[in-house]
Parts: C-alpha cells; sequence; structure tokens
C-alpha cells in the first residue's frame, strides 16, 4: 500500500523526488513495478523517515538523538480501541506531541478511515496538502499499470506454480495479527482448496498436519505468481492481500479485523466478503506477543458467522465457475 500510494503521490507531485528505503526482500519486485517513478534502494541514507511499528517508548528516546520516524499504526490502534483508558489517552497525547515538534510524524485522525496508503502518505508534512479525492483517483487511474508489471515480474521470477492448476482454489490463510482463517473452518469449507503458507510461519506444521493441501512461498514474487496461476484465490487481509490484488489473478478479499476502506486498493478488480463480527474493526495486535484479540478471543468472531461463510462459498462457486468456463 505504500508503494502504491507514493507512486500515485509522484503523479501528482512530479516536482517532488522520492527515494524509497526497502527490505531486500521487496527491492527486486518493487523496482520492477514502480521504479519509473520511485527510486528503490535497501540502503538507508542519513536523513531517511523510518516508518516504524514501534511504540512511542521506543521511538522518542531515537527521535531525540535526530532519527526522524514515521508512525503509521500507533493512532489507528488507539483509534479502533473500544474502552480506552489512561495510558490510552497518555499514549495519544504523546503521538499528537510529537508529531506537531517534528520527532515521529503520524497520520492526521480525519485520514484514518480511508485506504492505509493514504494516510502513510499524509504522514510527510510536506504532503498533508493532498487532498483524499485526488489521491484516490490517481490511485484508482494506476492500478491497471502496476498490475501488469506485477504480473511480468511474476511470469519472468515468479516461479513455484507448478502445483497450481488452472481449476486450483487456493487460499491465503493466515496472517500476523487476528486475520487467519482456522484450519477447522478450513476443513469443513474448503477441504480441496490448496493452502499457501510462508516457508517461515510458525504454523506452518500445523496446516501440514492438518490433512489440507499446502505449498509455500517465501517471496512477493510468489505470491503474485501463485495468485495469477489459480482459478481463483482467496486471501485474508494481510499482507499476501496487497500483493494480490494487483497480481491479474481472480481474487477474493476476507475482510477479518480491518476496514474494508483501509485495505481494498481503490481500482481493485476482484470480489470482497465483508466482516460481520460485532467488535469490528479491532486493533492489529501481534498473534505470537497477544494470542487474545481485544474482546478476549484466539479467533475472529466472523469465523463462527454462518452469514461470514455462507457468503465466502457463494462467491467461491460463482468465481470459480466463471475461471473454468
Amino acid at each position: 500500500m505504500r508503494l502504491v500510494a507514493f507512486h500515485a503521490v509522484n503523479a501528482l507531485r512530479s516536482d517532488m523526488v522520492f527515494n524509497i528505503v526497502l527490505p531486500e526482500a521487496l527491492e527486486q519486485i518493487s523496482r520492477f513495478a514502480f521504479g519509473s517513478r520511485l527510486r528503490i534502494s535497501s540502503k538507508r541514507r542519513s536523513d531517511t523517515i523510518v516508518y516504524s511499528v514501534r511504540g512511542m517508548r521506543e521511538l522518542l528516546p531515537l527521535s531525540l538523538c535526530g532519527q526522524k520516524f514515521a508512525a503509521p499504526y500507533g493512532r489507528v490502534v488507539i483509534k479502533n480501541w473500544s474502552r480506552w483508558n489512561f495510558r490510552d489517552r497518555v499514549n495519544c497525547f504523546l503521538f499528537w506531541l510529537a508529531d506537531l515538534i517534528g520527532l515521529v510524524y503520524s497520520p492526521p485522525w480525519e485520514s484514518l478511515m480511508g485506504y492505509q496508503g493514504y494516510s502513510e502518505v499524509l504522514l510527510i508534512p510536506q504532503l498533508r496538502d493532498i487532498c483524499s479525492a485526488e489521491f484516490h483517483a490517481q490511485v484508482s487511474a494506476d492500478y491497471d499499470l502496476i498490475t501488469d508489471r506485477v504480473v511480468a515480474f511474476s511470469q519472468k521470477f515468479g516461479g513455484r506454480t507448478t502445483e497450481i492448476s488452472a481449476d486450483t482454489v487456493l487460499v491465503f490463510p493466515t496472517g500476523t495479527g487476528r486475520q487467519f482463517v482456522p484450519v477447522n473452518w478450513a476443513q469443513k469449507n474448503l477441504p480441496e482448496a490448496v493452502f499457501a503458507i510462508h516457508e517461515r510461519d510458525a504454523e506452518l506444521g500445523r496446516w501440514q498436519s492438518s490433512g489440507l493441501k499446502t505449498i509455500t512461498y517465501s517471496t512477493p514474487g510468489e505470491i503474485a505468481a501463485m495468485g495469477g496461476a489459480a482459478a481463483m484465490t482467496i486471501t485474508t487481509d494481510s499482507f499476501p492481500s496487497h500483493i494480490l490484488q494487483y497480481s491479474g489473478g481472480n481474487i477474493l478479499v476476507l475482510i477479518t479485523g480491518t476496514e474494508r476502506s483501509r485495505v481494498v486498493s481503490p481500482g481493485f478488480k476482484g470480489q470482497v466478503v465483508d466482516a460481520v463480527a460485532p467488535c469490528h474493526p479491532c486493533p492489529h495486535l501481534e498473534r505470537q506477543a497477544f494470542p487474545k484479540c481485544k474482546e478476549g478471543f484466539r479467533a475472529c468472531l466472523n469465523w463462527e458467522s454462518p452469514e461470514y461463510t455462507e457468503k465466502i462459498m457463494k462467491l467461491v462457486k460463482i468465481m470459480r465457475s466463471k475461471a473454468l468456463k
């Protein structure tokens, strides 16, 4: 989302140059898809603004030493908590104060309901005059261009599609928070599907021993290649969904904890099933550190809803049938 957003902003602010620093694992596909407008590198410069998920307690001391930070998620998490306590209010004040004095940039409150890429662009003070309408229009206009590039990259470098046939229903079921498909739900409702799990996912062994067919991946290019090769691909609102939305595949995005408006890219041409859980949207709490969500559940309540399951299975039938015609 961040790359999609800055790619759009460069078209709107062509007088500005954006140097984007990424982990090496993302560098190759990002240069291929976005390099015509953005300068992509894996080497950080001294003046780099670092996007971080760390809390204010860790960021403030480092920022006082001269490092500039952008905190895209802190305010989002606080916003989604239904019951604020004193600590939440202190955190909220600290995010506001750090942004005001230019130590740790935070997205404006009014941007938090829209596409996440927009709020991450508005973290940068020089870009806060970009209005939502022109941004979303540019992201939509760029959709086919980015998709074509991601597809071309995945076909050339993606690999790992030999276990996926033209009639495969492929599922990317895991996420770092509560955006994961429970194994027992998958066994009951999608027993013939193929489940794509990251090769270092802590729950890989559980999926492999479930009796379900699994395939592993390790790179963004592999995600895109797999999504494009299957008859249809299902993904939760986790990291793979952001790549799959531009994979050229027949994609179904399942909204679990995140607002649809934040995770689904403007211009996306696939299908979406909205969350029905009464506590949606929920704060994104990393599952390994927080085995239970803010409301006290291990798995999202969406999976207990017959309505949610019915919507998914209806779309699976329709989308797979159309792909096979």
